[in-house]
């Protein structure tokens, strides 16, 4: 898990390539839950907080048509938190 990390795509096509363990499923992993709300490994919620820590979150600023910005917080053995521009 990344402890922090700001990235900026470009438009169209991105690709992450590198070996294994350097953290290319863990940056598609924060991707869906921010997007879909769900892990795409299917694992429990906890395994979304890194080690040793009591929280985690997800913060992704989207341009378009539109733009807003999504986060997800998710602290241990409580509900997954979203909010839609800082509400």
């Amino acid at each position: 898990n990344y402890a922090k990390l700001d990235l900026d795509l470009s438009p169209g096509l991105n690709l992450f390539v590198g070996p294994n363990g350097s953290g290319k499923s863990n940056l598609l992993e924060a991707v869906s839950v921010l997007c879909t709300g769900s892990r795409h490994r299917g694992a429990e919620a906890k395994h979304l907080i890194r080690w040793e820590q009591s929280e985690s979150a997800v913060k992704g600023h989207f341009e378009g048509e539109h733009t807003f910005t999504l986060e997800m917080r998710q602290k241990a053995r409580r509900p997954r938190q979203f909010l839609l521009n800082g509400h």
